[in-house]
């Protein structure tokens, strides 16, 4: 496990943690910190379903090495899809104005009850564009923390399958070893389901290929992923 420290607002010294666990994807982890002197403040965790575009958004964070920084501005777009920035994958975003730079990357995004909505990972740069960032609804990432408390680990998706990715040289070896290959250009190909297994389950097959979810494009088996967590 990593070691990092952490200042706490009520501690007086930075406190040494352990990083049992991380998401790298979005930008979240888990750690474990020495037993403290007096009892920690908590977040308090909102809905991001709930959201609608033009309700008011607050980003804490450090930027720039600036502890305490928060800025200020409103929700454009609650189901930005990660496609549409140039991003690879299917994630939704929530897209806001509020200013995020360099070191707000893993601060919460906040409702004006002070309720986390969010955590930001992203923006357009400066030269490009500005007031335009974004963010991992909390509803994702409370899913997806929530069972550790009985497993003492992030749990990710497990389908019971082995897939490869269709792209380049990919492509001409699977169509190669599979004579009835379909005419796809991209996706992802099911090389083996195990019995029992959801995928199973769900009734898919070896030798299929899967090319969208939920009438969604799925191009890689990362975008799968997306779906399935």
């Amino acid at each position: 496990m990593s070691q990092v420290l952490v200042r706490l607002q009520e501690a007086k010294k930075d406190v040494v943690g352990q990083v049992v666990d991380a998401y790298v994807d979005l930008d979240i982890a888990i750690v474990k910190t020495e037993k403290p002197t007096s009892p920690l403040s908590t977040a308090k965790v909102g809905s991001s379903s709930k959201l609608r575009p033009g309700d008011w958004a607050i980003a804490m964070g450090c930027p720039l090495s600036l502890q305490h920084t928060v800025t200020l501005g409103i929700i454009s777009c609650v189901h930005r899809a990660g496609n549409e920035l140039g991003l690879e994958g299917m994630m939704e975003y929530l897209q806001t104005d509020c200013a995020i730079n360099p070191g707000n990357s893993g601060g919460p995004l906040c409702n004006v009850d002070g309720e986390v909505i969010g955590v930001n990972v992203e923006n357009v740069k400066p030269d490009i564009a500005s007031g335009v960032s974004f963010a991992v609804p909390v509803d994702l990432i409370s899913a997806i923390i929530k069972p550790f408390q009985n497993f003492q680990r992030l749990v990710r998706p497990d389908f019971g399958w082995i897939v490869r990715n269709i792209s380049g040289e990919n492509l001409e070896a699977l169509k190669q070893s599979y004579p009835t290959f379909p005419n796809a250009k991209d996706g992802v190909f099911v090389q083996k389901v195990f019995k029992g297994s959801p995928a199973d389950h769900a009734g898919i097959r070896t030798g299929d290929v899967i090319v969208g979810f939920n009438g969604k494009q799925v191009r890689n088996i990362k975008e799968v992923k997306v779906f399935l967590i």
